[in-house]
């Protein structure tokens, strides 16, 4: 007698169970964004473009532009001291390199510590938030272009996003790479707490070493600000002062009056009307002028002969 049983399992059961499970496994569409495979993005970027003339990115000015954004550099971790590359080559340009480098902290907010290119001086960063850095450049005139080649130094730690579009302007108080030589931003007489001098630290900035208080005869410092005469040990320095202390020849003063001593005393002098006493006059009588020599005569004494 014929039977579907073999070894106890139904043939039409055992069919059923490998179409269910044909089914379970099919293949099916679905799509991600790359942003949901962690570090794909940062590979990515490195990646060349076959569109992009053997690089990364590229753009012109155009006729039109003179800067463009060359990327975003986002930092979420600490102690990543490590070199950052950029490897760009430009229309009229030789191959050039901006090496960046921040300082090795437990932030993941470092602060700038090298920033330079082995060419001209064409690149420029600027800080737009926490952990977040811009970089720039410019074109040696408006049909110039740059190419991107490759970026090294990056990871899952250092975020870049590559992004080689025109800009109308440098944002205010960039910093430009020096060229050459290691430019330590944070041991440099460039940088005071972070800040580039002459580019963004703030007005109200003080340096460390800098007395605030007011000087005295033997103390360094400032000179206080008084509208009357004050002392002489407390760094006064006003017009008031000076023209107590010293002759001023702008000053109108009372007619027929001479700077002097007082009279018939030591003191200060002052501006007064002459006595006879301050006067080189000496009374001879009509023998003694005679008797006199005529150098003594020239000497500059006024003789009064009776």
């Amino acid at each position: 007698m014929a039977t579907n049983e073999t070894n106890g399992i139904s043939l039409r059961r055992l069919k059923t169970f490998l179409t269910n499970l044909k089914n379970i496994f099919a293949e099916k569409k679905h799509s991600h964004a790359t942003s949901d495979i962690t570090g794909l993005d940062t590979v990515l970027n490195g990646k060349l473009d076959k569109n992009t003339a053997g690089g990364i990115a590229m753009c012109g000015g155009g006729g039109k532009y003179q800067y463009f954004k060359i990327a975003t550099i986002k930092i979420t971790s600490s102690y990543i001291n490590r070199p950052i590359v950029f490897e760009l080559s430009g229309r009229g340009k030789l191959f050039s390199l901006i090496t960046i480098r921040f300082a090795s902290t437990s932030s993941n907010d470092p602060i700038l510590e090298v920033f330079q290119t082995n060419q001209d001086r064409d690149f420029y960063m600027k800080k737009t938030g926490t952990s977040t850095w811009e970089v720039y450049g410019t074109y040696n005139e408006l049909w110039g272009s740059y190419c991107l080649h490759k970026i090294s130094g990056i990871g899952a730690d250092i975020g870049v996003t590559v992004n080689m579009n025109n800009v109308s302007a440098l944002p205010e108080n960039c910093r430009q790479a020096v060229f050459g030589g290691c430019a330590n931003y944070s041991n440099n007489a460039g940088l005071v707490n972070g800040h580039s001098v002459n580019s963004d630290v703030p007005a109200n900035a003080k340096f460390t070493d800098t007395t605030y208080a007011i000087g005295t005869a033997t103390t360094a410092g400032l000179t206080k600000l008084y509208t009357t005469v004050g002392t002489a040990t407390d760094g006064t320095m006003t017009q008031a002062a000076i023209n107590a202390k010293f002759y001023d020849n702008g000053t109108s003063r009372t007619a027929n009056t001479v700077l002097s001593a007082p009279n018939g005393s030591a003191g200060s002098a002052k501006f007064r009307k002459l006595v006879i006493a301050d006067l080189p006059i000496k009374q001879l009588t009509a023998t003694q002028y005679a008797a006199l020599s005529e150098l003594e005569k020239k000497n500059g004494t006024i003789y009064l002969v009776n």
